[in-house]
């Protein structure tokens, strides 16, 4: 419960196509649960939860049985994970079956300043017969950061349960970034704030100014909606989105250490100008 205030992770993803949710029970009971998300050839696994009655009965080793195989599918998927960097316990736990850690996440946020200019077509906006192109063009950004890398159910599910909206950064021909927002309660923000599960902008030279376009469209947005704070997850393995965030007013306010399977960084990467956190 105290984990990640009021977001409202376990609802969203539950209604998601692109998350598996596997509950664990003994004699009927539901003692434990567990969600992984797939972008396409990149997984991430949770969160794991455990009724405090039943740790150290094996339950999370159980879930973790299920879960790695499920998001494997029928091809062998990158997988990842946030979990607490100061805890022994669960980095063997995890290093028990295959992931390795590497850098650290920070969860940040800032104050919205407010009505910042920026440029940006929001994807609800983007009309019907248009949608399946622009998710071609993101796929795009996203595949260029990790080969197969796709969020186009992700953005469909923040569309269809209403949890937020899909900024996008436009280019002459081609979108430049984009991210995936969700806003308040009953998604996975926490009350009167913006929330950036995920954000991309193209690699290359002009990334770090499109990665400041980006970040001054969500915060925009937010304002636009009532929001007071803007929250993002950011590895600091990918150096210059991370500086690019702290230079622009952002503070950690909860840190974990990021995990991999196989022992391979991803994008978490210096050139990625990306921002998430596998909550």
């Amino acid at each position: 419960m105290k984990f990640d205030g009021e977001a409202a992770r376990v609802k969203t993803r539950f209604g998601a196509e692109n998350v598996i949710s596997l509950a664990a029970t003994v004699d009927g009971e539901l003692v434990g649960t567990s969600f992984g998300t797939i972008w396409g050839s990149f997984a991430w696994l949770g969160p794991l939860s455990v009724d405090p009655r039943y740790w150290n009965r094996h339950i999370a080793r159980d879930l973790l049985d299920m879960a790695i195989p499920a998001l494997d599918g029928s091809t062998k998927r990158h997988q990842a994970l946030f979990t607490v960097a100061e805890s022994a316990k669960h980095l063997a736990l995890y290093r028990r079956f295959g992931f390795s850690p590497w850098f650290l996440t920070a969860v940040m946020e800032k104050e919205i300043d407010g009505l910042l200019r920026s440029d940006y077509v929001e994807f609800s906006r983007v009309p019907d017969r248009e949608r399946d192109g622009c998710l071609k063009d993101l796929l795009a950004i996203t595949g260029a950061l990790h080969e197969g890398m796709d969020l186009s159910q992700e953005i469909r599910a923040v569309a269809s349960q209403e949890l937020g909206e899909t900024i996008i950064v436009p280019r002459p021909g081609t979108p430049a970034g984009f991210a995936v927002c969700h806003y308040g309660p009953g998604t996975e923000a926490d009350r009167d704030t913006a929330y950036v599960k995920f954000g991309a902008v193209r690699s290359g030279d002009s990334a770090p100014e499109v990665f400041g376009r980006l970040l001054d469209a969500c915060e925009h947005a937010a304002s636009l909606r009532g929001m007071k704070r803007l929250a993002a997850g950011v590895n600091t393995g990918r150096r210059g989105a991370y500086g690019a965030m702290l230079n622009r007013g952002f503070h950690t306010i909860q840190q974990g250490v990021a995990m991999h399977r196989p022992d391979e960084p991803a994008y978490d990467r210096p050139d990625a100008y990306a921002m998430d956190d596998w909550r």
